[in-house]
């Protein structure tokens, strides 16, 4: 859709020309024989006088954007929206007339959707107001008299909204409370009864993924190419799924601000609905961490991963599937003899090391021999290796985000690419046996030129990919 703003000077004369052709038939002008008069088609000249009455940039006006101005009036008359005050919109009583072909059913669906608006905010606000209130330990009781419920029923089906909504709001001995952290996904009971964890082995014995991580979508230095052409080189490559690592978006900090082009929880996992690659059959299975999107949860009590997913199926993609947070343990099950290992996709905490090996190594160097798993797949670090250690099989799994400015005030390098991966089972005992990751990066040509502003978007060099 065009997005230049009207000339002024043109609208004007439009408008002029309307007016000159009021009579007492047409006391507001006749729309029709005006445009005959400026030689211009009927659509294009009452799209163009909505764009200048309404003040939007676009010089055709769509639906929606007009549903969107009838909510508005919806809201300050209520719902006995008359055609004249309508005609408020556009500053002319016939501008729309005969626009729609019923203007009965536009005002309906315009009014739906204002009573539908106002009924999800009331519920948000009072979501809100429970959550504010469930800082400390309270009570049903305390709950329903405070947030005007009827019944403990209905103080209790609102304590599970908030729970459903992703916010971690625990029971302990008859009280509620908000609680500013998530429990890692390992530690969840019943191992592994949901089959999101389980991961069935092809007929011959081998498991064929994509893994990516640390995608950073909000951050004006995310690389939705790269992203892009991983999930492409992902399908090409026949594999059938991808595991991510952890901070898909970019979450906020007073240390990333003016490097976000996307502000606020929802604003960005909005912008990741939209903008995370879809392809036809491949599912990504997502943990999320401790920071970046995991600030949130730190400051507000959200289970991020939850609630992304439920965005995800709002909008109607259910090619997402949340792991949890931190660590999740997924069993390699051989679909021909049941036989089973265990892969860690991980999203773990701390500073880069000296060596790129370094991180993984002690990771892995701290597990007890009882809990190793046979492959693990590490986030975070933004680097590019793989390898065995302790027979643990593992990859450091690069980024699609560009060194940003934080990171290099604090010579933090990232390195931007994508691994698949293939394994091999031993049906007969479950343990992987077999190997093979197949990695590329992708460069930037060029230095990071204009790239220190702190207000306005960077200047990026041109891209290559090489893998």
């Amino acid at each position: 859709m065009p997005t230049r703003k009207l000339d002024p000077q043109l609208a004007q004369q439009m408008l002029d020309a309307v007016a000159a052709t009021r009579s007492p038939e047409h006391p507001d002008g006749n729309i029709s024989l005006a445009a005959r008069n400026l030689k211009m088609p009927l659509a294009t000249l009452r799209s163009r006088l909505a764009s200048a009455r309404l003040g939007v940039t676009q010089e055709r006006i769509g639906r929606d954007q007009l549903i969107r101005e009838l909510v508005s009036l919806i809201g300050e008359h209520g719902p006995a929206l008359t055609n004249v005050e309508y005609s408020r919109i556009c500053g002319h009583g016939g501008l729309f007339r005969g626009f729609w072909p019923s203007w009965n059913a536009f005002k309906a669906e315009g009014l739906d959707r204002a009573q539908g608006a106002a009924a999800k905010a009331q519920s948000q606000a009072q979501l809100d107001a429970l959550r504010t209130f469930l800082a400390k330990p309270r009570s049903l009781a305390e709950i329903g008299t405070k947030m005007q419920c009827a019944s403990r029923g209905a103080a209790l089906d609102l304590v599970d909204e908030l729970r459903r909504s992703g916010f971690n709001v625990v029971e302990q001995e008859g009280e509620f409370r908000l609680i500013l952290a998530v429990s890692p996904a390992y530690m969840r009971e019943g191992l592994p009864a949901d089959e999101r964890y389980v991961y069935l082995s092809r007929p011959d014995n081998t498991f064929w993924f994509g893994v990516t991580a640390d995608n950073h979508l909000g951050s004006k230095y995310e690389r939705l190419d790269a992203l892009n052409d991983s999930y492409d080189r992902f399908v090409r490559l026949e594999c059938d799924r991808v595991y991510n690592c952890g901070n898909w978006i970019e979450g906020e900090f007073r240390g990333n601000r003016t490097s976000i082009h996307t502000h606020g929880l929802d604003a960005q996992l909005r912008y990741a609905t939209r903008n995370y690659p879809l392809r036809e059959g491949l599912t990504t299975y997502a943990v999320w961490g401790d920071d970046h999107e995991g600030w949130y949860a730190q400051n507000i009590g959200v289970d991020v991963g939850s609630r992304f997913e439920d965005k995800m199926r709002e909008a109607g993609r259910t090619d997402w599937v949340n792991l949890g947070f931190m660590e999740a343990h997924v069993v390699l099950r051989n679909v021909n003899t049941g036989m089973e290992s265990v892969m860690a996709v991980v999203h773990p905490g701390g500073g880069t090391a000296y060596a790129d090996s370094y991180a993984v190594q002690k990771i892995i160097e701290h597990l007890d021999g009882g809990e190793k798993p046979a492959v693990a797949l590490y986030g975070h670090y933004h680097k590019y290796l793989s390898g065995e250690y302790r027979n643990v099989f593992w990859i450091l799994v690069p980024s699609t985000k560009d060194q940003d400015p934080w990171m290099r005030k604090n010579k933090i390098r990232s390195v931007v690419g994508a691994f698949a991966c293939q394994l091999e089972q031993d049906p007969a005992t479950g343990a992987i046996v077999g190997f093979t990751p197949k990695g590329w990066r992708y460069f930037n040509k060029g230095y990071y030129n204009d790239r220190w502003s702190h207000s306005d978007q960077p200047v990026m060099p041109e891209r290559t990919a090489l893998g």
